[in-house]
């Protein structure tokens, strides 16, 4: 009889991560099958924030704030790019649906994937009607998992 020993899952490496295609994504998806995601994620910004009362914090509370923000995890994000070293890709929007070490990938309203490379660039957010984030993408230039746990560079983040 054979022996009933449990065993071991084995994660899968990385080779077979991309034989398998996980993380590819079509060059079209619906851009209506996105808009709940940003939804989502402004509750979530809203949530870890407190919108309504950032023009009445103390300066040490503001920068507790804009911390936070930079800790934030941006899939579902609906960001805007603001300047770029490639001028054609000023005023891009889209929803990210999913973040690399260095790039953004989003799906703009005409339904295409698009990457935009954090390098060089600066991204707008709007939090509500009256609040805009600024981000500069050189310091989001790290991987989402280590940028929650590491001590941000508050240089990299402007509320307007």
């Amino acid at each position: 009889k054979p022996s009933r020993q449990r065993r071991q899952v084995q994660p899968l490496t990385a080779r077979e991560r991309r034989r398998l295609g996980l993380y590819k994504l079509d060059k079209r998806i619906p851009y209506a099958e996105v808009q709940p995601l940003a939804q989502l994620w402004l509750e979530y910004a809203q949530s870890m924030i407190p919108v309504q009362q950032l023009d009445r914090l103390r300066q040490q509370e503001r920068e507790a704030v804009l911390d936070r923000l930079l800790r934030l995890d941006w899939h579902g994000a609906s960001i805007t790019v603001h300047q770029s070293a490639a001028p054609e890709r000023v005023g891009v929007h889209g929803i990210v649906i999913q973040e690399t070490e260095q790039t953004f990938k989003i799906v703009s309203p005409d339904s295409r994937l698009r990457v935009l490379p954090k390098l060089s660039t600066v991204f707008t957010v709007d939090l509500s009607d009256d609040w805009v984030l600024v981000l500069c993408g050189d310091a989001l230039r790290v991987r989402s998992a280590e940028r929650s746990v590491r001590k941000p560079k508050r240089k990299a983040l402007l509320l307007v």
